[in-house]
């Protein structure tokens, strides 16, 4: 097997054909058709590609693509839950106020004003659990940020990252106007579910099981992400069952699945046997649940150069309820982590380094320039950039055969579904 990470293109070998550096060129006289093929996947080329230099283009082009305005907004940083891998300080009674919401809505017309190239504005509402204080600050937002796009000709739309548990027909009913899409999240099956989403009234798993259902029958698209830890791994065959059992097949492909490991649970030594055992485990499943026919996503098989996060991106900026400014929200939203302050007037009066210099320190580790998956890993986002100083080794611990088995996977996903 021959694979190139940046055409992300495999060729398979039936027979033996000794392909290195010193005598892949041979292969011509050997076997003319595999070597044609080698050059249009990419897994020949000339010597004169800058392969470390398309990476980095790669990245920009994907870091500043304009087709669309994002927004991630925390309308509140209180929770309903107190799950045990939260990275969030919650905040209770912390709430968006109305002359936040207008400042929001400012920076929009703002923004759009500014660039005509956006052809949608994304509103993605995180936290906190956003469902809170519904009424008071997220349909407002909502309704005026809609009332902005119109007057702009834009398309809008919005996302929601919840646990759905305090989701209702009238929130659903209200949602269900819009192009709007979910991502809610579970902690196993059932009883390991509710030993950690739990809250007076007991477990949550049942509702937030039946807000998922209604929202598909309403229309709208849910990214059912599952967490998975050592224990808990095996529970994605009865949670599949659920889903089954529950959903009418017609309204079936408004789901789709993101199986995802808690890093907290992740052993130090990402290149442990019980780390690859898990992974094994998760890739199988990956197929089960494609072969039920359902879309399913994990970050053993995301390119993340290309698919970038949200926080790269030049385009984007994450809004706390009080106005404070941050991009990752993979940190906590603090004063430390903040980069700037939401003005009146619709501008973000930066404070930190802007997005731009957070990008200056993608891809900036050496050893990264020469590994063999760099173009679909790109050393990790801006924020794991900043945070770890290079020092002659992989930012996240890869082996040589660590780095087989996620080339494995990413066949498995493209190409044995």
């Amino acid at each position: 097997m021959i694979y190139n990470a940046f055409t992300d293109m495999f060729i398979l070998l039936r027979s033996k054909i000794i392909v290195d550096s010193h005598n892949i060129i041979s292969a011509y006289t050997i076997d003319p058709e595999f070597y044609e093929n080698a050059i249009k996947s990419g897994c020949i080329i000339e010597n004169k590609v800058d392969e470390v230099e398309n990476v980095r283009n790669e990245i920009i082009r994907a870091n500043e693509n304009d087709d669309f305005f994002h927004l991630t907004i925390n309308p509140t940083l209180n929770c309903n839950f107190k799950c045990w891998y939260c990275y969030e300080h919650h905040k209770v009674n912390s709430k968006m106020t109305l002359e936040t919401i207008c400042s929001i809505a400012a920076l929009i017309s703002t923004s759009i004003s500014r660039n005509n190239n956006y052809k949608k504005v994304l509103l993605s509402f995180f936290g906190g659990e956003p469902l809170m204080y519904f009424n008071e600050t997220v349909k407002p937002l909502i309704l005026k940020a809609d009332e902005v796009c119109k007057r702009h000709d834009k398309d809008f739309e919005i996302h929601f990252t919840s646990n759905a548990f305090l989701l209702n027909d009238a929130t659903i009913k209200f949602l269900s106007n819009y192009t709007c899409s979910f991502q809610i999240t579970l902690d196993g099956h059932r009883d390991r579910h509710n030993a950690v989403r739990y809250n007076e009234a007991g477990g949550s798993y049942d509702t937030i099981l039946t807000n998922i259902i209604s929202l598909a029958q309403s229309g709208i698209r849910v990214l059912v992400r599952i967490n998975c830890t050592k224990s808990n791994v095996d529970d994605l065959v009865n949670i599949l069952q659920d889903f089954k059992r529950a959903i009418n097949p017609d309204v079936a492909n408004m789901l789709s699945f993101d199986i995802q490991r808690v890093w907290q649970d992740i052993d130090i030594d990402v290149n442990s046997e019980m780390e690859s055992e898990i992974n094994n485990k998760i890739s199988d499943y990956i197929k089960l649940y494609r072969d039920n026919g359902y879309r399913v996503n994990s970050v053993l098989i995301s390119n993340k150069v290309k698919n970038c996060c949200y926080g790269d991106k030049t385009h984007h900026a994450t809004i706390n309820y009080n106005g404070d400014v941050y991009q990752c929200t993979a940190r906590d939203f603090n004063e430390t982590n903040r980069m700037g302050r939401l003005c009146p007037d619709g501008t973000i009066n930066w404070d930190k380094m802007t997005i731009d210099q957070r990008n200056s320190h993608k891809f900036s580790n050496p050893v990264c320039h020469s590994c063999r998956i760099a173009p679909i890993c790109g050393g990790g986002c801006s924020q794991n950039s900043i945070e770890r100083q290079h020092n002659g080794s992989c930012p996240f611990g890869y082996t040589e055969e660590k780095i087989d088995e996620i080339i494995l996977t990413r066949f498995r996903y493209m190409h044995m579904a």
